[in-house]
């Protein structure tokens, strides 16, 4: 980010400076992709991992039923059948729906920063075109009509420069706001589905219990 104070550019002498913050920018840029790709794959591995722990219980409530129903001679299997099947299908729903929302989000971010990559470019390319009608000044035939070009040209350099520098100003701004909010967006994600499954899971094993209760198990 030091590369934005530098941002005074003018004549052809600090094209060179120039250069180097466009190229910053767009290293930059192409940084905040990396880290939005990373952070949507790490989120898509943790929520699957985090969606079958939360059905867990709901093993162990299947075991410990069949466990009780060998031990007392009772027959449960009208309480467990089909309970794992269940998990199974709403693991893949919620895990879905998790994916889902990364995917979307990770979609929305990475189209705000292509917009930040175009916006740069462009600005690069106002300059260039700028610099190059400023160079092309030395053609002019007559001293008063080559100063003329020459001031003129040199306003349309520096405004660029100026148009450059909030560009990159905008594209760093943003990449903090992305930085800073996007793992917390992708974790919603996650969560969102996590307590539903929680919340899934806490059901099936009460109704587990419930028809158990009525075979006469309890405890």
């Amino acid at each position: 980010m030091r590369a934005l104070e530098a941002a005074v550019p003018v004549p052809r002498d600090d094209k060179s400076e120039l250069d180097a913050l466009i190229d910053e920018a767009k290293t930059e840029v192409n940084n905040l992709k990396t880290f939005i790709d990373t952070t949507s794959a790490a989120a898509q591995a943790e929520v699957t991992t985090n969606v079958k722990d939360a059905y867990l219980v709901v093993q162990q409530k299947i075991e410990e039923a069949q466990k009780k129903g060998e031990t007392l001679g009772i027959d449960v299997s009208d309480c467990v059948d089909g309970q794992q099947a269940a998990v199974d299908t709403d693991v893949d729903t919620l895990t879905n729906k998790a994916f889902g929302c990364i995917t979307d989000q990770t979609d929305q971010v990475l189209g705000d920063v292509n917009t930040l990559l175009t916006d740069i470019e462009t600005a690069e390319k106002d300059i260039n075109e700028a610099q190059a009608a400023l160079d092309a000044c030395g053609d002019e035939s007559s001293t008063w009509k080559k100063a003329k070009c020459i001031a003129e040209e040199t306003v349309k350099v520096a405004k660029e420069a100026i148009q450059l520098k909030d560009s990159v100003t905008k594209s760093y701004t943003n990449a903090e706001t992305i930085y800073d909010k996007f793992p917390d967006t992708t974790k919603k994600c996650e969560n969102d589905q996590v307590d539903a499954a929680g919340t899934d899971a806490t059901q099936i094993t009460a109704s587990i219990e419930v028809c158990l209760v009525t075979k006469g198990i309890t405890g």
